[in-house]
């Protein structure tokens, strides 16, 4: 009894697990196809039969993740979580613009992908159009596409995040349709799965491929331009070497003449710059002596200057002391004058204030100088 319940739970939760399994299959299905598979099968099939079929032709998990992966791609979920730009830029498909601009791709109206060719000279065409990846009927095949697929446009090829995990779901798609052949229903709809993603991978194709051939049609231009403008070259090249070997004859013979002058020349500038050099040499050998003899000179002066400004100051310290010697002399004289003059004020003093019968020798002729020869000015006091 144990082993019959034991058993009982076993497919129970296989049941479940596929179930689960299965409801991720099918949701995953649908946005591929666009479609309610489910919605496909008859009311009389099990749809729980069909559960364990369809899991087991996708292989599992394996198979789920797969189909699963392609579905995201589908939706452009894929997109969202990658940091690498997926543009794939390509020197065919970008021309030079400007300073600040180097590269960038041009498009024009009406026309498809324009891929530029290198060009060096104004006759270049600066580029050609290439309108296989353009018009209604290309449109409409890449409609469903566009978006999550062509990251950068139609200009672009696919995305090789997006292009790898749709291919991986055909690729399992067509496993998963070999394995369901010959089963009801679920033929059917693995055959439904199968067309969706294959659809989409040749689109892609068809898209990838028209950009491989527009790259090759722009290679082809671009070598058919430079060839041209090669040829062009070499015929201009041939004309100035006839010109130039007509016109100056020997060129190997005038370069040699041309050399031989050029290094007789050297060789005279050479001698010359010797020449000079030694002049110099002794020009400046020359200066040096001169500045020895100016310097020599120079210590001369300085020292006569020297032993002058000595014998100057000696003299000042002479003056100085003679000016110093005569003016404590007139000092002492004036000090003397000044003395007297106090002794001779004095007197006068005295005889103005004595009345005039009182002053000494007062009408005593013996004391009067008359100014004359003859006079008693002799006995006059001499006062200085």
């Amino acid at each position: 009894m144990k082993i019959y319940l034991f058993l009982a739970l076993a497919l129970l939760r296989k049941a479940s697990s596929v179930s689960s399994q299965c409801e991720e299959l099918i949701s995953c299905l649908d946005k591929i196809t666009g479609k309610s598979l489910f919605d496909l099968v008859p009311p009389e099939a099990s749809r729980d039969d069909l559960c364990v079929t369809m899991v087991n032709i996708y292989q599992g998990q394996t198979g789920i993740d797969a189909m699963c992966a392609a579905a995201a791609a589908a939706s452009g979920r894929l997109l969202a979580s990658t940091t690498s730009d997926s543009k794939y830029l390509r020197v065919n498909e970008i021309k030079e613009s400007t300073p600040s601009q180097s590269r960038q791709e041009s498009t024009f109206p009406g026309y498809g992908r324009h891929l530029a060719a290198p060009t060096c000279q104004a006759s270049f065409s600066p580029e050609f159009a290439d309108d296989s990846g353009s018009g209604t009927s290309y449109d409409t095949l890449m409609a469903a596409v566009e978006g999550p697929y062509l990251f950068g446009g139609k200009k672009k090829r696919s995305d090789g995040d997006a292009y790898a995990a749709l291919f991986i779901g055909y690729l399992t798609a067509l496993n998963a349709a070999a394995a369901a052949t010959g089963i009801p229903v679920a033929d059917n709809l693995a055959q439904i799965s199968l067309s969706a993603t294959q659809s989409t991978v040749e689109s892609l194709n068809v898209h990838d491929g028209g950009i491989d051939s527009t790259e090759i049609q722009a290679a082809f231009e671009n070598s058919q331009k430079i060839l041209t403008q090669t040829c062009n070259i070499i015929s201009q090249v041939n004309t100035f070497e006839t010109t130039a070997t007509t016109r100056f004859g020997n060129i190997d013979a005038a370069i040699s003449s041309f050399q031989a002058t050029v290094n007789t020349r050297f060789n005279t500038v050479d001698a010359s710059i010797t020449t000079l050099t030694n002049n110099v040499a002794i020009g400046f050998d020359t200066t040096y002596a001169r500045f020895d003899s100016v310097d020599s000179d120079l210590d001369t002066l300085s020292s006569a200057v020297s032993t002058g400004f000595t014998d100057v100051y000696e003299r000042f310290d002479q003056v100085e002391a003679l000016v110093n010697s005569r003016l404590d002399a007139i000092e002492a004289t004036l000090e003397a004058r000044f003395t007297q003059l106090d002794d001779l004020l004095a007197i006068v003093r005295t005889l103005l204030i004595t009345p005039d019968g009182r002053r000494t020798a007062w009408n005593n002729p013996a004391l009067i100088c008359d100014g004359s020869p003859t006079g008693n000015c002799a006995t006059v006091p001499n006062f200085p």
